[in-house]
């Protein structure tokens, strides 16, 4: 096996990285619609379920959002600063959950439909 160029290394690193990102996303979406219908049976209007630092808030918030769900996302309890004040790169990492929003496995994405 030759040792891949630094380039090849970062494609490669990048490719594995968006697919294990996808996988966890899958799973958290199977687990929260799951929430969700149990939550419809119950009679109540939203879930709250807490993301981990395996997925993207951004593409979970995405799906939700194209079902026509209203998402508000994340609610850090350790968030100085609010959306409104990020920009460029700022904005990409705060909804990617990987620099801003440090709370590992603390950030909750609540899922509404009333």
């Amino acid at each position: 096996m030759a040792t891949p160029t630094k380039d090849q290394a970062n494609e490669d690193a990048i490719e594995a990285h968006e697919a294990l990102t996808d996988a966890a996303n899958a799973a958290w979406i199977v687990d929260a619609d799951i929430s969700l219908a149990q939550a419809i049976a119950q009679g109540k209007f939203h879930i709250a379920p807490l993301s981990n630092n395996k997925t993207c808030i951004k593409d979970i918030a995405d799906h939700y959002n194209d079902l026509g769900y209203k998402v508000s996302t994340p609610a850090c309890p350790t968030m100085y600063m609010q959306p409104a004040e990020y920009f460029g790169y700022l904005w990409d990492s705060y909804w990617s959950n990987r620099w801003i929003c440090k709370c590992k496995q603390a950030c909750r994405i609540r899922i509404s439909w009333e």
